[in-house]
């Protein structure tokens, strides 16, 4: 229904395997359901209940990374075997002959743990080298967690032989960067490179097609290209690799990943239904309402 209504592509949150969720079902903690339900929508109590189990449930965004090229076992119906694999294939699969493509959420920005660990794994293979340090010897942390360093050959050769197997053995036929400001314009040009020498064997799609694009945000020990010249939004400029809009996002559903729930952008009623919290100048809306004058004009024929 979804393909025949238009939609082309299924973005799928990382489905890699996720370091901090328990795949053995048994052992995990779920909050009650039936509590949650039974409480009204303006109570604070499901934040409570939901809090207890944080750790110990199966809910996870997944944007931590174990394992970059295993599927998440929690998805499977059997994560001790090679069910998993076999899942995964059949779900692309079965997409596809729906007529929607899938686009892998991918995170080899950064790793759940470095140095010896429990979860640890680039970095018990060569110490120091897969991870990016600091002038102190350190792991280097901006993006939350371990970060990696792709600027170094055999990280960078990692993650193309990760997406090439994503690519070929999976059907996967596009990928999202998380973070893609913390790799190299080289890493990613590389990376666009060997995608578009792929034919995919199952459907002889060219690798032309593979979407990629990412998050080119420019922050942490990369910034102002501080180690080499990094995938940020100017610097990915014409290389046909996207990168996020953020300053259209923030317009349109207001404030920024940081701000207050309450903020409001153009699409949630700033103009025409503003709330008592978001306050803006009366010179700001005067800015919308000239915009919104000329949208209405020049694209929708609305006088």
């Amino acid at each position: 229904a979804l393909a025949d209504a238009g939609l082309t592509h299924i973005h799928l949150l990382p489905s890699f395997d996720i370091a901090t969720i328990n795949e053995n079902a048994t052992e995990r903690q779920e909050p009650d359901r039936a509590q949650l339900e039974a409480l009204p929508p303006d109570s604070e109590e499901q934040q409570a209940i939901v809090g207890e189990v944080r750790d110990l449930d199966a809910f996870n965004w997944g944007y931590d990374p174990y394992h970059y090229t295993v599927p998440e076992g929690s998805y499977s119906t059997d994560p001790d075997s090679t069910q998993r694999i076999l899942e995964f294939r059949e779900m692309v699969e079965s997409l596809n002959n729906a007529g929607l493509n899938v686009v892998m959420d991918v995170v080899y920005n950064h790793t759940n743990s470095s140095g010896q660990n429990d979860r640890s794994v680039l970095d018990r293979i060569v110490p120091g080298y897969y991870h990016r340090l600091n002038a102190d010897g350190r792991v280097e942390t901006s993006t939350c967690c371990q970060n990696t360093a792709t600027e170094h050959t055999m990280m960078q050769r990692l993650m193309l032989d990760s997406l090439r197997t994503w690519a070929t053995e999976y059907g996967v036929t596009g990928f999202r960067f998380d973070l893609m400001g913390h790799h190299m314009r080289d890493n990613m040009l590389e990376v666009l490179e060997m995608l578009d020498s792929l034919t995919l064997e199952d459907d002889g799609v060219n690798g032309s097609q593979i979407w990629v694009y990412g998050e080119g945000w420019d922050f942490g020990e990369v910034a102002g290209n501080a180690r080499g010249i990094n995938a940020t939004q100017l610097n990915m400029a014409g290389t046909g690799i996207g990168t996020f809009n953020d300053r259209l996002r923030d317009a349109a559903r207001g404030g920024s990943p940081f701000g207050g729930w309450q903020e409001q952008g153009f699409v949630n009623g700033l103009y025409t239904y503003p709330n008592e919290v978001d306050t803006r100048l009366d010179e700001d809306l005067l800015v919308l309402d000239r915009k919104s004058t000329r949208l209405n004009s020049s694209h929708l024929g609305i006088s």
